[in-house]
């Protein structure tokens, strides 16, 4: 029988959730734009807006498939998934930036929410996101 070999996977260096991520054409400087650790969801329309979550992955293989999900804490499952993204690094000691991009998500209650992170099916990071209801839309979210 053959031995087979399990991929390491790579380490994650960071991971944010945020309103959007800028990566500039010419000079490939990244802008993370307004990282937050909780989020407001209105009660009458209760669904996340769009957001997105940046990776800072290093020490890869040439090649894996990042996943990512967001696990409801109290109800022990997976709300929403991206992925897969093959992610390409050139050398282990390649710095490779990852975005997912993810729309509105249902939210059944408040409280505590995880998105996670996956090369090749192995959890590489997650990050807590805090879900509390608010009862009217701010005007600046109406507009």
């Amino acid at each position: 029988m053959a031995e087979q070999h399990q991929k390491i996977p790579p380490k994650s260096k960071a991971m944010l959730i945020c309103d959007q991520v800028i990566i500039e054409r010419d000079t490939n400087k990244i802008s993370v734009i307004s990282s937050y650790n909780s989020v407001p969801v209105w009660r009458e329309s209760p669904e996340t807006k769009p957001f997105c979550v940046f990776l800072k992955l290093t020490e890869g293989n040439p090649t894996c498939d990042i996943t990512m999900e967001m696990h409801d804490l109290r109800e022990d499952r997976v709300i929403s998934r991206l992925g897969p993204q093959t992610v390409q690094f050139a050398d282990r000691l390649e710095a490779v930036e990852v975005v997912g991009s993810w729309p509105a998500v249902p939210i059944e209650h408040d409280g505590a929410y995880d998105i996670v992170a996956f090369a090749d099916s192995q959890e590489i990071d997650r990050h807590r996101l805090q879900i509390y209801f608010q009862e009217e839309q701010d005007d600046e979210e109406t507009q």
